[in-house]
């Protein structure tokens, strides 16, 4: 993820699946999950945004209630309030947080002050970006992408110009190809 801080206050949490296009495979070919989203060519990514703007993304092996609570747990302090859809993978979070819930096969989408529209804008942008700017991803290197697009959303206010500095300031290493087909 982008950072190893912690999100507090209002947090924004939901998942979606970046991926292929599985239109051309016959129907018996597809692999859906519980929500009936096609997973053959499409890894699950949890996306964790702050109403403080600071979103963070990764790729996860799966969409469980295990998985999702790990993630939650590394980068959610205590106490915050989690917004989340009603997947069944985001049960019993209250036990750690002020757990609230829109639940969008109601058509819910706004609860009060309660909503996960931030992190679903956010993903929209990544999905876009992927589309625009890269056309195609592999699983192997999603989590840079997801860093990438982290990295873009949290740095939006700032100028191109400082944002420029910053990432050679960060710059740790060369990265070869061959390091990188490699890892």
């Amino acid at each position: 993820m982008q950072d190893d801080s912690s999100i507090e206050g209002i947090v924004e949490v939901d998942e979606t699946y970046v991926g292929g296009n599985m239109l051309n495979k016959p129907k018996s070919q597809r692999i859906k999950n519980a929500q009936g989203r096609s997973l053959s060519h499409k890894q699950p990514v949890v996306g964790i945004l702050g109403r403080d703007n600071k979103v963070v993304a990764k790729p996860i092996p799966d969409s469980t209630a295990k998985t999702l609570k790990r993630e939650i747990a590394s980068y959610v302090k205590s106490g915050s309030t989690v917004i989340t859809d009603s997947w069944k993978g985001y049960k019993n979070l209250n036990l750690m947080y002020d757990h609230q819930v829109v639940d969008h096969s109601k058509d819910e989408f706004v609860k009060g002050s309660y909503h996960i529209n931030s992190v679903e804008g956010f993903f929209s942008m990544l999905k876009r970006g992927i589309i625009g700017i890269y056309h195609a991803i592999s699983k192997k290197h999603l989590h840079r992408y997801c860093h990438e697009f982290s990295y873009r959303y949290n740095t939006r206010e700032i100028k191109d110009c400082e944002r420029f500095q910053d990432v050679f300031s960060n710059i740790k290493c060369r990265l070869t190809y061959k390091g990188l087909i490699h890892e």
